[in-house]
């Protein structure tokens, strides 16, 4: 293992400052700020969950791996959004989400948030 590459790990448990992820037996560390887009603090969407991460750090000799699934969430994200951006057209007609209500109301496009006035 080393930084960059691309794994696959399951989520053990909630520890001090994130989530134990098991990477091939292999104990790793996902802090909280890199287990999703948002930071979380809730161990019940993710213990015994298997997701991709990416290594972000490899150092004392394998004793402390950190690993990241953010990093590959917002690579996503971004793709989604570039393909979006390619399709979207003035006066065309999207399907999205409403993702906040107030005085106006904002809404996924699929990537990108809109304003619903």
């Amino acid at each position: 293992m080393r930084p960059g590459v691309p794994v696959n790990g399951e989520v053990k448990r909630e520890i001090k400052g994130g989530f134990e992820v098991s990477v091939g037996g292999v104990r790793c560390f996902c802090p909280f700020s890199q287990i999703d887009l948002r930071a979380s603090r809730e161990s019940g969407g993710y213990a015994g969950r298997t997701f991709p991460f990416r290594i972000v750090e490899y150092s004392e000799e394998g004793r402390k791996i950190v690993l990241s699934r953010r990093v590959l969430l917002e690579q996503e994200q971004e793709e989604k959004v570039s393909k979006l951006k390619e399709n979207l057209a003035v006066d065309m007609d999207v399907t999205a989400e409403v993702n906040r209500c107030r005085n106006s109301g904002s809404c996924d496009l699929g990537g990108i948030d809109g304003l619903i006035p």
